[in-house]
């Protein structure tokens, strides 16, 4: 056997061919020989959370995978990852390790088979119990992932291609089993320019500022007080001790100024807002993990983006209210109707902040910080309405 590293992804290849003895053998040698190959295919949990993947590869280092609601764009320098809700993107250095992180991925497993092919551990195929769908027989092959986890691979009597795939995880580790189905190579492979960089129009790194700042927004963030944004694993310090038992914490806040004016009007003085902000974010000061914390799952860092969402659609209800029902102060002074005013502000942002900390108790309850997944599947869809009203 013939071998040879790959300069960029540093993974060990064989330039040996498959053996095509059965028909899986058929069907990863389909996948895995050609030097550019794009491929579609769905992937869902057991509790019914789809997505639907396309994953262009070319060799010996390029990749492209796109969902609807991800992008991340392998250029064999850099590797982007796009969440195209928000318009945030990060940008890495395309190490090694970087790229295990992505090979370990359910949703990229097709990647780890291209990018590995001759690998040993693809080698240690065994048998495993087949099944049928849609009245054809499909027969059953098992392999051990390098992250431990167990992929069966079903593929039918007749063409060479993988009909299902089932990702169990590791003994011992509390995460969902995935099935990828739908799979289909196309015909003609991509082309070396499709794995150049484009981001859409509007397009901000994920730890940018959401719009241009104001005076009292800038002084916040000199104290360590972010703006709304998409959450990445580097807005976590890391801790290596602390005192408490909790392996993750994630500090907000919402602050306010304001200005006003005030007018007679009849025996009193009424005060009104002149103009007002409200700031809200992320805590950077309050925001930890432990150094034993698995940064492993998206779902994991979606969880904790859903108490920045419920903090921010708190602020943003706030805000809707002061442009809609601003309160009004009275008073038989300007600075008494002035004092009023504040009074009221000072109660509409109390009330807020009791709702919002309810809310997110009720959100970290149900779903038991986030490992209840059918719970963490309703909640996301319950914050994405909440947040739909955005308005900064």
């Amino acid at each position: 056997m013939t071998c040879y590293h790959l300069l960029m992804l540093g993974v060990l290849l064989a330039t040996l061919a498959i053996a095509a003895d059965s028909q899986f053998d058929k069907a990863i040698a389909a996948l895995t020989q050609p030097e550019a190959v794009t491929v579609t295919y769905s992937i869902r949990n057991l509790t019914g959370d789809k997505s639907n993947w396309t994953l262009k590869m070319m060799r010996p280092n390029l990749l492209v995978a796109e969902s609807e609601s991800k992008l991340i764009i392998a250029d064999g320098t850099d590797i982007t990852e796009l969440t195209k809700a928000s318009k945030t993107y990060t940008k890495e250095p395309q190490t090694e390790e970087f790229l295990e992180t992505l090979r370990s991925k359910p949703e990229l497993i097709l990647g780890r088979l291209y990018f590995e092919r001759g690998a040993e551990w693809l080698g240690k195929q065994k048998a495993a119990p087949g099944r049928s769908r849609a009245g054809v027989a499909l027969t059953g092959t098992l392999l051990t992932l390098p992250s431990g986890a167990n992929a069966t691979f079903y593929t039918p009597p007749t063409d060479p291609v993988i009909a299902l795939i089932q990702i169990e995880p590791p003994k011992g580790i509390t995460t969902d089993t995935f099935l990828i189905d739908k799979i289909e190579l196309a015909t003609a492979p991509p082309a070396k320019a499709e794995f150049q960089v484009q981001m859409p129009a509007g397009a901000r790194p994920a730890d940018a500022p959401v719009a241009e700042l104001s005076p009292a927004a800038k002084e916040d963030l000199a104290k360590g007080l972010i703006p709304y944004h998409q959450l990445t694993w580097k807005d976590y310090k890391v801790v290596d001790s602390n005192d408490n038992k909790t392996a993750i914490y994630m500090g907000t806040y919402l602050l306010y100024s304001f200005k006003s004016k005030a007018a007679k009007s009849g025996a009193q003085y009424q005060a009104t807002i002149a103009e007002i902000e409200i700031r809200s974010g992320l805590d950077s000061n309050k925001t930890w993990r432990s150094a034993k914390f698995p940064v492993e799952a998206d779902r994991l860092l979606q969880h904790e983006q859903g108490h920045l969402d419920i903090n921010e659609a708190g602020a943003n209800g706030l805000r809707r209210a002061f442009k809609t029902k601003p309160p009004i102060g009275y008073g038989a002074t300007a600075d008494a109707a002035a004092d009023d005013l504040r009074s009221k502000i000072k109660q509409m942002l109390s009330e807020s902040g009791d709702k919002t900390k309810a809310l997110d108790a009720e959100y970290e309850r149900a779903t038991d910080l986030g490992r209840n997944e059918s719970q963490q599947i309703a909640w996301n869809g319950k914050i994405a309405i909440l947040m739909k009203g955005l308005d900064r």
